[in-house]
């Protein structure tokens, strides 16, 4: 605990670029030659026990990680003193699930919190390797055909396409792109204001609770009475999603509504134009985004969707900053701080990279398992399903 709360005052002391670099795409932290000194000339208490300098830095580095790459209701919450990490594909809860390398418990230490004990791996296994265990492997997804390929690499697994039910009567609108999240909340609020006087229902989804917090603020501006879907009210989750097609409703959800959620509509929401659905901000993942737009027009029912994006969104904190530097410098919006629909592309483009970036390191994991279960195997080791635990 000594370590702990020395490292974390000594991380919070470090000047950016000069004492340390931060990678956000990688979320590491590492300390320049500067920082390293830094670290080894500060004072320490006579409570801190003997440890190695090399040791001293990591505890630091990981500080610095906790303070700048986990933040609170994005990336996880708190609930009865303990700190409980949120999913980002679908925002709900991890209970159970822990940091590992005692980043769980610089965490801890930032918000303040009584120190859990650290979990230790004892053994591991990638989702590609335990699937590829069973001898039938299938299922269902809206989402799955731009990802066939690594189906087919993977699992040996072909994609097919199955007709909808009844035909798709799904609007796509065009994206809006705005300069900075001021200007975007207040668009998206207008936008919903015009739905609602069709008599439409509108759903608005977000990447995090903070995001869904910050969106609702925006509306209540506006007088728009809402309901916010998060991990914090997962166990109201059914109420809220029966209400959520009622003619004019408004729904905030984080991505716990994007997967599977069926919601049923009002036949005067249908006459209307359907459900309405906002997406804010384009995710690190394309099947999360199609995931939410397919909440509208389900089952031959009318909807339809739109983009708003800004150049302040989470995406851009996986480029590097003079990359986001240049391109806020050529923004230029109009009055009311939208940008031209070409800047779409930029959105794509990162979303891109980041997709090829997190489709190598799966790949890079798998490989090294597989190639670590043939070294074992050619010295007479025999695997099974028990050999291996949920990291």
């Amino acid at each position: 605990k000594a370590i702990l709360n020395w490292s974390f005052d000594v991380a919070s002391q470090l000047t950016r670029d000069l004492d340390y670099i931060l990678d956000t795409r990688y979320r590491q932290v590492y300390l320049t030659e500067v920082g390293e000194k830094r670290v080894v000339l500060a004072s320490k208490p006579l409570s801190l026990p003997p440890t190695h300098h090399d040791r001293l830095m990591t505890w630091v580095e990981r500080s610095l990680t906790s303070l700048l790459c986990f933040h609170r209701d994005q990336h996880y919450e708190i609930k009865d003193d303990e700190i409980v990490l949120t999913d980002a594909s679908t925002g709900r809860p991890l209970e159970g699930r822990k940091l590992q390398q005692g980043l769980h418990q610089c965490l801890e230490v930032k918000e303040r919190l009584p120190l859990s004990p650290e979990t230790h791996t004892a053994a591991k296994i990638t989702v590609q390797s335990f699937f590829r265990q069973y001898q039938h492997l299938g299922g269902m997804t809206g989402t799955a055909w731009k990802s066939r390929r690594e189906f087919w690499k993977t699992y040996r697994l072909k994609v097919r396409r199955i007709p909808t039910h009844r035909p798709c009567c799904r609007q796509i609108l065009k994206p809006r792109v705005f300069i900075n999240q001021a200007t975007k909340n207040a668009a998206m609020a207008l936008e919903v204001q015009e739905k609602l006087a069709k008599g439409q229902a509108v759903l608005v989804g977000t990447p995090s609770i903070l995001a869904s917090e910050n969106v609702a603020t925006a509306l209540h501006k506006k007088n728009i009475w809402l309901r916010i879907l998060n991990a914090r009210h997962e166990k109201i989750e059914a109420e809220i999603v029966a209400h959520a097609g009622q003619r004019g409703s408004v729904t905030i959800a984080t991505n716990m509504a994007g997967r599977g959620t069926d919601i049923k509509l009002h036949p005067d929401v249908k006459e209307s134009g359907g459900l309405y659905v906002i997406a804010t901000e384009i995710h690190f993942s394309s099947r999360v985004d199609r995931q939410l737009a397919g909440r509208a027009a389900r089952q031959g029912d009318p909807g339809s969707c739109r983009v708003f994006v800004s150049l302040e969104d989470e995406l851009f904190d996986q480029v590097k900053p003079e990359i986001r530097a240049r391109l806020m410098s050529r923004a230029q919006a109009n009055r009311s701080g939208e940008l031209p629909l070409s800047w779409m592309k930029s959105f794509y483009k990162v979303q891109a990279q980041i997709e090829r970036r997190d489709l190598k390191q799966r790949r890079k994991m798998f490989k090294a398992e597989q190639e670590e279960i043939k070294t074992y195997r050619r010295l007479g080791w025999s695997f099974t399903l028990e050999h291996f635990e949920d990291d």
